[in-house]
């Protein structure tokens, strides 16, 4: 099965209610002396395993289901660590973490009843193809639902995301039938949500710190009742250089990205999440899933490369359960960002979906190949 559904929409609850209610309903006829978890959820951040961890345990632990998480970047002890404890109903993991259980035999999964992979946009791309094969390739992954049912059965699959990349059908076929998969989408998937203001700046590059200081002190941006601000930029670099323009400026602030050794990530976006901070620099390993429902603006300092990534960096705002719609700034440098922003424009006049993305997943052609996985969408 997939889903397919605009970010903030609360896919993470779609999947993870039904999950745990028959996980609680069956608990009783798994192997008593099975070294498996019941279920796994993979996600591409230690951030999101920490958030989806986070919700699970709220709703299984009155059920007396056991929900862990691994997460990479901190050693193979750690790893050994999680699974120390005996096994989990619900393990959340991400792909490095959990290959490393599985090459030390700290985890089997051949007795799964489910298989989440959530974020799937970002968990199909060339970053962790390889790794999310080799994964699927130890588990038993059902061809058909009846496959699911009775002794010997085999791991329901679930995929979700807000659009699929190319490449997916070429890796599930190796271990399901895409034939038996039913793609559940919502009405508006890939429309721009007409409840956030999307405002688009032509700027010279050595103005636009100018430009982002101005809004970042407007009222608008971050006034009394502790909205957040996100500030995404395409590369870690980038936020570590602006990071340290605004030290110089007095903006108390934090920055997150992908480079940072685990120790220090660890936190940063709690850290924002409380309010102890009101201004996060970000790359876009905040715009996958994260919870940013105290995000009142969004300012897109370097301009999205492709339309994948903008759904997902203006999806911060406007979530289900936000105070405020939240309104969306974008910085336009270059003259390929003009190319995106004249699409993006026309699909909203429209009301249309973004062009070029995909919300099923589809028979791979004869020419396909695995390396061709790439997460960025190509415009023509």
């Amino acid at each position: 099965m997939s889903c397919a559904a605009e970010t903030g929409s609360g896919k993470t609850l779609c999947y993870l209610l039904p999950l745990i209610h028959k996980l609680s309903r069956n608990r009783y006829e798994r192997a008593s002396n099975s070294q498996a978890p019941q279920s796994v959820v993979l996600v591409p951040s230690r951030e999101l395993a920490d958030q989806v961890k986070a919700v699970a345990k709220s709703l299984g632990a009155p059920l007396g289901l056991v929900v862990r998480n691994v997460g990479g970047g901190r050693g193979i002890g750690n790893v050994k660590l999680a699974f120390s404890g005996g096994t989990p109903d619900i393990l959340i993991a991400t792909p490095g973490a959990l290959w490393k259980a599985l090459r030390r035999n700290y985890i089997d999964l051949s007795d799964l009843s489910y298989v989440v992979m959530d974020e799937a946009d970002t968990l199909f791309d060339e970053s962790f193809a390889e790794l999310v094969e080799r994964i699927l390739l130890q588990t038993q992954v059902a061809s058909d639902p009846s496959e699911t049912l009775g002794l010997g059965r085999k791991a329901q699959l679930v995929v979700i995301g807000a659009t699929f990349p190319g490449g997916v059908g070429e890796l599930l076929k190796q271990v399901t039938n895409l034939g038996s998969i039913v793609t559940v989408k919502s009405k508006r998937l890939h429309h721009l949500m007409p409840h956030v203001k999307q405002a688009f700046l032509k700027v010279r590059g050595a103005d636009k710190l100018v430009e982002l200081l101005q809004i970042i002190r407007t009222p608008a941006a971050a006034d009394r009742d502790g909205a957040g601000v996100l500030v995404f930029c395409n590369s870690a670099s980038t936020v570590n250089w602006l990071g340290y323009l605004l030290d110089d400026h007095g903006v108390k602030h934090a920055r997150l990205q992908g480079q940072m050794p685990a120790v220090m990530r660890a936190g940063i976006f709690n850290t924002f999440q409380k309010g102890l901070v009101d201004v996060l620099v970000c790359t876009d390993i905040v715009s996958r899933g994260l919870d940013t429902q105290r995000v009142k603006t969004v300012i897109n300092y370097d301009f999205p490369p492709s339309h994948t990534d903008y759904l997902h960096q203006t999806g911060r705002v406007g979530h289900m359960g936000s105070k405020s719609p939240g309104s969306v700034v974008s910085f336009v440098t270059h003259p390929w960002d003009v190319e995106l922003v004249q699409k993006i424009e026309i699909a909203a006049r429209r009301r249309a979906s973004l062009p070029g993305l995909e919300s099923a997943i589809h028979q791979p052609s004869p020419k396909a190949h695995f390396t061709q996985f790439d997460s960025d969408v190509k415009m023509e």
